[in-house]
């Protein structure tokens, strides 16, 4: 059965439950989706970095923004602001690097010539 999610809680809620087949309509929604798919590769560099980049910011209360940037500009470099930006969203939206990580290894990310997407539970 085919979850329709078109809000990030819907989706929160969908991938906790595991839902085996997650539809997403929602045209900003697909955008992050098909940008997290070409980035998902480069997942842990992103959260090391983004990581660090938080550390450094919130240690100097804000005033080293310009070299958390400057982590962070090899990554945007490689997967590009939206793939950053995809990162972010979904993985805030799940509650952590952690909660993204999972998600990757768990679903496939398969477009729909309809302009949504089907988000598949891999078998294990």
């Amino acid at each position: 059965m085919i979850i329709e999610a078109n809000t990030i809680e819907d989706f929160k809620n969908a991938v906790i439950e595991k839902s085996p087949e997650i539809k997403v309509t929602n045209p900003d929604m697909v955008k992050h989706f098909i940008s997290f798919n070409r980035a998902k590769k480069y997942i842990n560099l992103i959260a090391a970095l983004l990581g660090t980049a938080i550390l450094i910011s919130i240690s100097t209360g804000g005033l080293a923004g310009p070299a958390a940037l400057a982590i962070m500009a090899p990554v945007i470099f490689i997967v590009g602001r939206a793939g950053v930006v995809a990162m972010i969203t979904l993985g805030v939206a799940l509650g952590g690097i952690t909660a993204l990580k999972e998600f990757n290894k768990c679903y496939s990310v398969e477009q729909v010539n309809d302009g949504s997407i089907i988000l598949r539970l891999k078998k294990e």
